[in-house]
């Protein structure tokens, strides 16, 4: 009898859980048939959504990119017109040092000559004088000549002043600059960094959204839309120009000296010609019988007239021709014209002097 009670109970279990296993099948079909597709939906609305959000992102870096990439491009180039500046007020600093030693040299010459000459020249000038009127002209002509070599070199003390508070002001202009195209620099990598991030987060969603479309479509076609267009890659980093450096001011000096000597005494248009005078003048600096100094060899006394005739300022003060610093500056680097290797002294070829001839002077 307990048997059969026990038999009966087991069977009716069997029943139950048979009838719960098909309950619960049905309740995950439905589940299944109702709930995923809408659940596919939700998440294709969330992941478009942020789609958008991270495309607008993407679309205020790159502008923000293309206008940091022409403030930069600005900067350099501001940059390398400034540098530019710098060199030319170099060049032109260089011309007033030079005139401004050569005015130098000529009034301590004159000064020098005074003081040596003393009362004797004094005495000579009073008996040579033929009244006291002319007496009166010659002592004022002394006094206007000392006069004038004053208020040259003041003029031209405050020329190499003014030009030298210019390079002042345009190395504190090079300075903004750098400063400014470094930060630019550094705004523009974090932008192309950002750009790469959101470009990647935004391929993700992408592909988040394309997984999203493909089920729901798989369960009932909900969905159709398209992927956003991949956004544009970003413009490559705009190209930087190499920045020439000026030549230190104490070498443009001897530069602008050599150059402007060069064209006095043989033009401005004749490289051979011009090299012929470089080869003796470099001739009498490596000598021993001469001074050692670009300077000391071109204002030695009663050697170079230009020097003292003003033929030298004028050029100085516009500056020598191009093909003069040309050959000024392969001189200093080594050229020598062979033909007038061995040459230290030179005239114009109208002296009649004997020697070798290059363009209008006569070398020996």
């Amino acid at each position: 009898m307990e048997t059969l009670v026990s038999l009966r109970k087991e069977y009716i279990m069997n029943i139950i859980q048979k009838r719960r296993k098909k309950v619960f099948a049905l309740l995950t079909a439905a589940t299944l048939c109702f709930s995923s597709p809408f659940t596919y939906v939700l998440h294709a609305e969330n992941t478009t959504q942020k789609q958008q959000d991270l495309e607008n992102n993407l679309n205020e870096l790159n502008k923000d990119k293309d206008a940091t990439g022409k403030n930069l491009s600005a900067a350099t180039s501001s940059l390398s017109k400034t540098m530019k500046e710098i060199s030319t007020t170099q060049q032109e600093l260089a011309l007033a040092k030079v005139r401004e030693n050569g005015q130098y040299e000529l009034m301590k010459k004159r000064i020098k000559y005074i003081y040596e000459s003393g009362s004797a020249s004094l005495l000579s000038m009073l008996f040579e004088s033929e009244s006291m009127a002319d007496l009166l002209n010659k002592a004022e002509f002394i006094s206007t000549v000392s006069e004038y070599d004053r208020t040259m070199l003041e003029k031209l003390q405050t020329l190499h002043s003014s030009i030298a508070k210019k390079e002042k002001e345009l190395r504190q202009q090079q300075k903004n600059f750098e400063k400014q195209k470094k930060d630019l620099e550094e705004k523009y990598e974090q932008l192309s960094s950002k750009i790469t991030d959101t470009s990647n987060e935004l391929n993700d969603y992408k592909k988040q959204l394309a997984e999203a479309e493909a089920l729901a479509k798989a369960t009932q076609s909900l969905l159709d839309k398209k992927p956003a267009e991949e956004p544009s890659k970003p413009d490559s980093k705009p190209e930087e120009k190499p920045d020439n450096k000026p030549a230190p001011p104490s070498a443009a000096e001897d530069l602008a000296l050599f150059a402007g000597i060069l064209e006095c005494e043989a033009g401005s248009s004749d490289y051979n010609a011009l090299l012929a005078v470089a080869t003796v003048i470099m001739n009498r600096v490596e000598s021993p019988k001469y001074p050692n100094t670009l300077s000391g060899v071109i204002y030695q006394s009663g050697q170079f007239s230009p020097t003292w005739t003003g033929k030298l300022d004028k050029v100085l003060e516009r500056g020598p021709k191009k093909l003069c610093y040309q050959v000024a500056q392969d001189a200093l680097a080594g050229a020598r014209l062979d033909s007038v290797r061995n040459c230290y002294s030179f005239r114009a070829a109208t002296s009649g002097h004997d020697g070798i001839i290059v363009g209008g002077n006569v070398f020996f």
